[in-house]
């Protein structure tokens, strides 16, 4: 089986992880955690970064840092995995989508059109590996004292916009599940500059635990901490960033060359901010029928595959709550029923990829 994606982990990393095991410090107050969030904030030039239990938690707390209601909206790209919008949804404000754009980011022009008085954040992902318009849509929304959240979930450590991820916003995102450049198993950061957004957070998720009265609460959080052994796989694993972005770019490379023609839609190397990171390699079908018999062959020689994102605005758990956006978001949609995702990942073999590669070409050539 050559699975969509396999993690890449160390001899360094099993030592490392070990040393937590056999000093007993595995819960969250363990030295190696802050030494984890200290190393990240330093790749990523902020001031404070909070270890999280994983990708969702850290946008969890970054919605209740703000304070959404009711009476709020909050503008996010339909094309993104559903954590972005929970949180949202519970805090019943509104949510504002927003159809993608061919590199599956949306643009900063739609964000600017769709803000009104009522908007209170904007949650921006960077998609699949291409960088989304950031800079502009923050510089616009800090004029206008609207907050952005930024998930870089699939962006660590990328360059977009001339700089390191995390630079344009006011709250960051990150995840670290083993599909992600580097992995903790489960884990999650959240990046800020703020001295207050970020007391705030570590105050909500550790269950907003009095400093006084540890035992009192007068506001409900979360137990969303880290544990020791995920902060140190996390900690070594920065060391190989590079070396695994590199890796997945070579297997882009060995996909564009082998894939070349009419058949499929490849992904963008570049776009107006960024260099393709590949996250991951989607492709698009001519149709949903083509797609379907695409699935099948590649299943038929163990091969895996990922469907693309199944637009928010569509979630059958959508059906009972207020939202609004763009009125026919139809190009996620289309995505979605043409488009999948072809294995890469650190762990994955140049072998595998060429076996891929093969299976394709005589799928469509012979």
């Amino acid at each position: 089986m050559i699975p969509v994606n396999r993690p890449l982990i160390h001899s360094a990393d099993i030592n490392l992880v070990s040393d937590q095991l056999s000093d007993g410090w595995v819960s969250s107050e363990s030295k190696i955690v802050r030494a984890f969030e200290d190393r990240f904030a330093a790749l990523h030039n902020t001031t404070y970064a909070l270890a999280v239990s994983n990708g969702t938690a850290a946008i969890d707390v970054a919605v209740a840092l703000l304070g959404i209601g009711t009476d709020d909206e909050v503008i996010i790209s339909t094309f993104t995995i559903i954590s972005c919008v929970s949180e949202v949804l519970k805090r019943g404000a509104t949510p504002v989508f927003l159809d993608c754009e061919s590199d599956f980011n949306v643009k900063a022009e739609s964000v600017i059109s769709a803000v009104t008085a009522k908007t209170k954040a904007v949650i921006i992902p960077h998609i699949y590996g291409l960088g989304s318009d950031i800079e502009n849509i923050y510089n616009f929304c800090k004029s206008r004292g609207i907050v952005v959240i930024e998930d870089n979930a699939q962006a660590i450590g990328q360059v977009v916009a001339g700089s390191v991820v995390g630079k344009f916003c006011d709250i960051s995102v990150y995840s670290f599940y083993p599909n992600k450049h580097i992995t903790t198993g489960e884990g999650g950061m959240l990046c800020t500059q703020s001295s207050d957004f970020y007391e705030r957070a570590v105050f909500f998720h550790n269950l907003c635990f009095n400093q006084t009265s540890r035992f009192v609460h007068e506001e409900l959080g979360w137990n969303y901490r880290m544990t020791a052994m995920q902060a140190a796989l996390g900690y070594s694993q920065l060391d190989k960033l590079n070396e695994h972005v590199e890796h997945k770019v070579g297997l882009a490379e060995l996909y564009n060359q082998g894939l070349q023609g009419d058949k499929l839609i490849l992904p963008d190397q570049k776009n107006q901010v960024s260099d393709n990171w590949y996250w991951a390699y989607p492709v698009l079908c001519k149709d949903a029928t083509e797609l379907a018999r695409l699935k099948e062959v590649l299943s038929n020689h163990n091969i895996g595959s990922r469907p693309m994102f199944y637009p928010l605005h569509l979630q059958p758990v959508l059906k009972s709550h207020n939202f609004s956006g763009d009125q026919n978001p139809s190009r996620a949609l289309d995505i979605y029923e043409r488009g999948l995702y072809l294995p890469i990942g650190a762990g994955i073999k140049r072998t595998e990829v060429s076996t891929v590669i093969s299976v394709i070409q005589d799928y469509y050539y012979d």
